[in-house]
C-alpha cells in the first residue's frame, strides 16, 4: 500500500515536466519554419537595437565575447550551425519580453525546443558569471560610495542599501503554500544590496515568497558575513534598510513611528528614506528592462533561479560597461512632510518579526549573542547619527 502511494506521488510530481517536454516534441514534429534573416538584427542602428535587446551594440559585443570565453574555459561551447551571437540575441529577447517560446521561435527561424535549449544554455552561463559581476565593494570603492551617498541626504557611512522583492512564478509542484506571498500569488524572494549607481553588490535568491524580509536576511550569507567578517565593513560603515529589518551596528533602520518621534528622529528617518529610494529604483529598473521578472511561467525551479540571477547580471553588466541607467532624483518636498506619512511603509512590520524569537530553538546561541551585541551597538550608533544632524 505504501509502495503504491509513493509511486502515485512520484507520478504526480513528474506529470507537469512530462507534459512540458511532450509539448515541445509535439510542436517540433508539426513545426514549419519561416525564412528569417537574424543577421539583420546585428546591423540595426544602436537606438533600435537597444530598444529590442536592452543593451547597446558595443555592450552586446562585449557580452558575447565574455560568454564565449567562459564557455570555452568550461569546455561547454557547442559546435552548432547557429552562431552564438544568434543564440544570445534569442535569449535576450526572451528575457526582455513576455513572449512565449513559440513566438520567439517564429522570429528566429528555430523550433520551440531549440529556443528552450538556448535559453537554458545562456542563463546557466550568466549565472556562472555572477561572482564576477556581482561583487561586494572593496575599501576604495566603499569610500567613493559613502561620499556619493552623503551628497544625497548628508547621511554618513552608507555603503549599500538592502531590500527584498517578490518575483511572481507559476504555482510550484511542491510546497505551494510556502510560495504564496502577501499578494496571494506564488513568488520567489530576491534580496539585494545596491550602491549609489544602482549597481547590485549582493544578491540572495531562492527563498519562498511567504517568508518575511527579516527572516530572509537572517537566512542569507550576508547576515553572517556582516556579523562575523570584520573586513566586509570598516569602522563607521553600514548598510541601511527599512523597518522590516532588525537594527544592527552594520544595518541601520528608521526609528519606529508610534506617533511620538522627536524632531531629530524624524529628520533621521527622512534622510535615511531619501537614500533608501535607490534600491526601489534598482528593482524598478531591472523589472522594466527584463520584463519576465514580472512573471516567470516556469515549472523547473532551478530555471527560475537562474533566470533571476541572469537578469541581475545583465543589469550590472550594463552599468559596469558604461551603459548607465537613469536615476530618478528624489523630490525634496516629499521628504519635508512633518507628519512622517512618507515613512508609513517603513513601519509595516511589527517588532517581534524583526527581532529574534527568544523561544526559537533553531537559532544557535552563538548567533543570538552576536545579534544582540550588534543590536545594542546599532541603537547607540543610530542615536549618535540622529544627534549629529542640525535641527531644521
Amino acid at each position: 500500500m505504501m509502495c503504491d502511494q509513493l509511486i502515485d506521488e512520484a507520478a504526480e510530481a513528474l506529470i507537469p515536466g512530462v507534459m512540458f517536454y511532450w509539448q515541445f516534441l509535439y510542436e517540433d514534429r508539426i513545426w514549419e519554419k519561416i525564412t528569417v534573416n537574424v543577421e539583420e538584427f546585428r546591423v540595426m542602428g544602436d537606438p533600435a537595437f537597444r530598444m529590442h535587446f536592452r543593451l547597446s551594440e558595443d555592450v552586446f559585443e562585449n557580452l558575447l565575447q565574455d560568454i564565449g570565453n567562459h564557455l570555452i574555459e568550461e569546455q561547454r561551447l557547442k559546435r552548432e550551425r547557429r552562431p552564438l551571437s544568434h543564440i544570445l540575441l534569442m535569449v535576450l529577447w526572451i528575457l526582455a519580453t513576455p513572449e512565449c517560446f513559440r513566438a520567439v521561435a517564429l522570429r528566429y527561424e528555430a523550433c520551440p525546443s531549440e529556443v528552450h535549449d538556448a535559453y537554458v544554455y545562456i542563463i546557466e552561463a550568466l549565472r556562472e558569471l555572477a561572482p564576477r559581476f556581482i561583487t561586494w565593494p572593496n575599501q576604495e570603492e566603499r569610500v567613493v560610495i559613502k561620499a556619493n551617498m552623503r551628497r544625497i541626504s548628508d547621511f554618513p557611512g552608507i555603503v549599500g542599501i538592502i531590500d527584498g522583492c517578490n518575483v511572481p512564478i507559476s504555482a510550484p509542484v511542491e510546497d505551494k503554500a510556502a510560495y504564496r506571498d502577501y499578494h496571494h500569488q506564488y513568488s520567489i524572494k530576491m534580496q539585494a544590496v545596491c550602491d549609489d549607481k544602482l549597481l547590485l553588490r549582493d544578491l540572495y535568491v531562492g527563498e519562498a515568497g511567504s517568508l518575511h524580509d527579516a527572516r530572509v536576511f537572517r537566512r542569507s550569507p550576508l547576515c553572517s558575513n556582516l556579523l562575523e567578517d570584520p573586513n566586509i565593513l570598516s569602522e563607521g560603515e553600514h548598510i541601511i534598510g527599512d523597518s522590516a529589518y532588525m537594527l544592527l551596528n552594520q544595518l541601520l533602520t528608521p526609528f519606529e513611528n508610534r506617533g511620538d518621534l522627536r524632531p531629530l528622529q524624524r529628520q533621521y528617518n527622512r534622510r535615511l528614506c531619501k537614500v533608501r529610494a535607490r534600491i526601489e529604483h534598482t528593482f524598478g529598473h531591472a523589472k522594466c528592462l527584463w520584463r519576465r521578472l514580472h512573471f516567470l511561467p516556469v515549472v523547473n525551479m532551478s530555471y527560475a533561479l537562474d533566470h533571476i540571477v541572469a537578469c541581475i547580471v545583465l543589469h550590472n553588466y550594463k552599468i559596469l560597461h558604461g551603459d548607465q541607467v537613469a536615476i530618478i532624483p528624489a523630490a525634496a518636498n516629499i521628504y519635508d512632510v512633518e507628519d512622517a506619512r512618507v515613512l508609513e511603509n517603513d513601519v509595516r512590520a511589527p517588532e517581534p518579526r524583526r527581532n529574534l524569537d527568544a523561544n526559537d530553538p533553531h537559532i544557535p546561541q552563538d548567533f543570538r549573542r552576536l545579534v544582540e551585541a550588534s543590536h545594542r551597538l546599532g541603537q547607540q550608533k543610530r542615536w549618535d547619527i540622529s544627534n549629529s544632524f542640525p535641527l531644521l
